[in-house]
């Protein structure tokens, strides 16, 4: 944990610096953000501060970054009005709803311009497992508890095929992100986990690179809603305006450079409805 603070506190310090490259005014806006998501700080700042700097260079603002260790540090800072804006999962947002404006919620697109994402359960490649139900007796590695698609929608996935991971699993436990998840795989601490789909790319040529016949895929989840950018109260509608034009303009298209690490092609207002699914599987599984 000591070491999780360390690296969050020194990513902020990161953050402060290049938001104020280039915008010393006294008189500009500081808006803090905060990023919750199932990616390691570090992972996190260096994938998404390009976006930010857009963000920046369009809205004229002045971006403070923080990066929660936990959702209940993120939970924190929420309630206490240090944030104005959270770019987090779908999970957490209805975890803490009532803390944010209802309306202008965004929503990141996937490069394919799709609303969603799901996950995969992978296995080693040269494991003899090939369905889901060669899972029963075996050991595996879920996604973060606040990922849509490598928790609740894994869960779901097991439960419709009648596999119950209280008593059908020989053990099951939740890692800290997609590489945490692989890692943890390929070391043989775990016999299959779930990770995004999106980050394969990762595992064979990406951030992991560990070359093509590592892991393959047995099964794969339902799609589940994107990241989400959301506001709370404390943010002022000119600021609230500012940033929902400015992101909406962003596209992987037309400002790859801004969004190339962070696997979002795009963003889209929410639309009504969106996250009823979602709900009910929460409250079933959490």
């Amino acid at each position: 944990m000591k070491n999780v603070c360390k690296i969050s506190t020194i990513i902020i310090s990161l953050g402060l610096l290049f938001a104020s490259h280039g915008l010393a005014n006294k008189g500009v806006k500081t808006v803090t953000i905060a990023i919750f998501t199932c990616l390691e700080a570090e992972n996190t700042f260096k994938r998404h501060h390009p976006m930010f700097q857009y963000l920046e260079k369009k809205t004229g603002l002045k971006i403070r970054l923080v990066f929660p260790e936990n959702f209940q540090k993120f939970h924190e800072i929420v309630q206490d009005g240090t944030i104005e804006v959270a770019l987090q999962t779908p999970v957490s947002y209805l975890k803490l709803s009532d803390h944010f404006s209802l309306n202008n919620l965004i929503m990141a697109l996937s490069l394919d311009q799709k609303r969603c994402e799901r996950g995969v359960i992978i296995v080693r490649w040269d494991s003899t497992i090939e369905s889901l139900d060669d899972l029963k007796g075996k050991k595996i590695l879920f996604g973060s508890i606040y990922s849509a698609q490598n928790w609740i929608a894994a869960r779901n996935l097991f439960d419709k095929r009648g596999i119950k991971i209280e008593k059908d699993l020989k053990g099951w436990g939740h890692g800290v992100s997609c590489e945490d998840v692989v890692m943890r795989l390929v070391t043989k601490e775990f016999e299959a986990g779930v990770i995004c789909e999106y980050f394969l790319n990762d595992v064979c040529e990406g951030d992991l690179d560990l070359g093509e016949n590592t892991v393959r895929v047995i099964a794969k989840t339902a799609y589940m809603p994107n990241w989400l950018l959301a506001f709370t109260p404390k943010c002022n509608q000119n600021t609230v305006k500012k940033i929902t034009q400015a992101i909406l303009n962003l596209s992987h298209k037309d400002n790859k450079q801004y969004l190339q690490g962070t696997q979002f092609g795009g963003f889209s207002e929410v639309q009504p409805g969106e996250f009823q699914e979602l709900k009910r599987m929460i409250q079933r599984y959490q």
